[in-house]
């Protein structure tokens, strides 16, 4: 399995450096490089993102839930699998997916196990 890691240059008040050290150890566990730590426009992430899911067979969301939304809105998540790796403040996501356990524990996961399907809702509904 190819996992590709996105990462939203965004999160914290970190430098490049340390926003890659953070994710380092899921790197590892994944076999794969942390990409878009570099990307400066919500426009150009979301394009990067397009690119990276063409190359991976999981791509792999590091950061928060608006992270992990604007990236299922800019790819075709029904023949691209995603995975969540939670690092924003609220991850409102990662306590309704029941996430347990720190970055690495979460890596070993995504790789250990299965794929399953997540339906999606529908905001017009009551």
């Amino acid at each position: 399995m190819r996992y590709a890691i996105i990462a939203n240059p965004g999160f914290g008040n970190k430098n490049i450096a340390q926003k890659h050290s953070v994710l380092v150890g899921a790197a590892e566990i994944l076999n794969e490089e942390i990409h878009s730590l570099d990307t400066t426009t919500p426009g150009d992430f979301c394009q990067y993102a397009r690119e990276l899911a063409n190359r991976c067979d999981v791509l792999v969301i590091a950061r928060g839930d608006r992270t992990l939304s604007d990236i299922i809105n800019s790819i075709d998540t029904a023949q691209k699998p995603v995975a969540f790796l939670p690092l924003g403040t609220g991850n409102a996501i990662q306590h309704a997916l029941k996430y347990k356990g720190g970055i690495p524990e979460i890596a070993m996961r995504i790789r250990d196990g299965e794929q399953k399907k997540r339906g999606q809702t529908n905001s017009e509904h009551p």
